[in-house]
């Protein structure tokens, strides 16, 4: 609920006629990827992180 970018991917999810609870899951999906790339880098999570591309 307070996490802006979890609760933007729900609700687009939502919106295109996905069923609330296959949304629900798939942000859990998207969490459990950032948690697992914070531990295996090492890192801390950054809300506003920007991969930068050259």
């Amino acid at each position: 609920k307070s996490n802006g970018y979890c609760r933007a991917l729900y609700d687009r999810l939502v919106e295109k006629g996905k069923n609330k609870k296959a949304a629900l899951i798939a942000v859990c999906n998207k969490l459990l990827k950032l948690v697992f790339g914070v531990v295996k880098n090492k890192t801390f999570y950054h809300e506003n992180f920007v991969v930068k591309i050259a």
